[in-house]
């Protein structure tokens, strides 16, 4: 039987790699003794294993009371007996039963690819600028200057002003994994936005309100402006593009060569496939009701009914002749009195979650009728390939009679910015690249 001794040198070092594959492996490694090598990566650790030698388990249980350990990767950690009888004093030697000597090398050079992050992001706005609308009337008659301050004119003013304030908090997760072959990567944040108000151009004719999806039959917000005239911490909630979790998966991947050994070989070869996928909560929305008059206020602005019993409001119901799925229950909800804002919150009810996959395989080669210096590149997009559709926010006025209608087609609010169009979900679309350089 050949046993290798491990004399101290990096003895520190090499404990603590091999503390990583205890880990991974669920065996345990101790070394006591000289070594002349450091396991800094996948290949020392090969050197070492065949260094050490291969005996065969059971003559070494036989000789040493060695205990042979059930692993992916079979080590044998002798105890000090055999260090004794191999040339005395309290060495230690090491020994490894290994079918494939290449096993470990690659579960450590694997463990070194990969990489963790974790943070804690936070953000505060103060000062924000915000909408109000002013010299509101004191009736719900449209028509006269009831009640306004300002009864020359019978319009509302829009103040902008300082008034806005938001707190970011979030917990965000990265890791990555590469291989010579490729690379995969899953991203992970956990956030949550509070305001008072998150689009002070709404319903202005320069609109920058893109974050929303309603489902066009009513929907959460109608102009900027304040429930409550004056009282800008009235409406302190969850901002309208606060999304709770959100998950992307993207991996890039050279694909194995296929009939290597045959002609075909030139066809099946140098291709990749890459993916990203996201899965996300859905964004947050108010219930809307016909307003009353706050006295002394004018005009409630975006009312809000009360909400008789929060845990009859969200349903599930499938409505295929209406294309969606109903989400509200109206029997939840009644109008608020005159006098005074709904008790249904702003942006108390949040729209459903919504993922996308797309895919794409691609070879590049350089033709020999173009020379050394041209390649070209073949690529097959296919995006949404599950073919998977998305449910929109529900119809949230409570006076609709499509009220808590949520419809599939996810589609995003016009901008009201010539530059920027909404999005717009589609069926599962192909695209075809063809792309020579030289």
């Amino acid at each position: 039987m050949e046993v290798h001794q491990l004399r101290p040198h990096g003895l520190e070092r090499l404990n603590r790699g091999l503390a990583v594959l205890d880990q991974r492996l669920g065996v345990e490694l101790h070394l006591q003794g000289r070594t002349r090598h450091r396991l800094d990566d996948g290949e020392a650790l090969q050197r070492r294993v065949d260094e050490i030698g291969i005996v065969r388990s059971q003559r070494l249980e036989a000789e040493a009371g060695a205990v042979i350990l059930d692993a992916p990767r079979q080590f044998v950690h002798e105890g000090d007996r055999l260090g004794a009888r191999r040339g005395g004093g309290n060495r230690t030697a090491l020994a490894a039963a290994a079918p494939d000597q290449r096993a470990a090398a690659e579960i450590a050079a694997h463990l070194r690819q990969m990489r963790q992050e974790i943070q804690a992001l936070g953000a505060l706005g103060r000062r924000l600028i915000t909408t109000d609308a002013l010299n509101r009337q004191g009736t719900t008659n449209s028509s006269v200057a009831a009640g306004r301050p300002n009864t020359t004119y019978n319009t509302d003013f829009l103040y902008r002003a300082g008034q806005g304030v938001s707190n970011y908090n979030a917990l965000t997760a990265l890791t990555n994994y590469r291989t010579r072959r490729g690379f995969l990567q899953l991203a992970y944040t956990w956030a949550h936005t509070i305001d008072n108000q998150s689009e002070p151009l709404a319903g202005d004719f320069f609109n920058l309100f893109f974050v929303s999806a309603n489902a066009g039959g009513g929907g959460s917000l109608n102009r900027a402006a304040f429930s409550e005239q004056f009282n800008s911490s009235g409406d302190r909630a969850n901002a309208d593009f606060d999304q709770r979790h959100n998950l992307v998966v993207l991996s890039d991947w050279e694909i194995p060569s296929l009939f290597a050994s045959s002609r075909a070989a030139a066809v099946f070869r140098n291709w990749r496939f890459a993916q990203i996928a996201a899965f996300r909560t859905g964004f947050p929305y108010s219930v809307i009701a016909n307003a009353g008059v706050i006295p002394g206020s004018g005009v409630i602005a975006n009312g809000r009914p009360d909400l008789l019993d929060a845990d009859a409001a969200t349903v599930d119901q499938a409505a295929p002749e209406l294309g969606g799925r109903i989400l509200l229950n109206p029997a939840a909800f009644v109008r608020a009195p005159n006098n005074r804002v709904g008790t249904s919150g702003r942006n108390s009810f949040r729209g459903p979650g919504l993922f996308n996959v797309d895919i794409a395989v691609s070879r590049s080669f350089r033709p020999g009728w173009m020379g050394e210096a041209a390649r070209m590149t073949f690529r097959a997009d296919v995006f949404n390939v599950l073919n998977h559709a998305n449910l929109n926010n529900p119809d949230s006025l409570l006076s609709s009679p499509t009220f808590g209608l949520a419809r599939f087609g996810r589609r995003g609010a016009d901008t009201g910015f010539p530059a920027l169009q909404p999005f717009n979900e589609t069926a599962r679309q192909f695209q075809l690249i063809l792309r020579l350089e030289f």
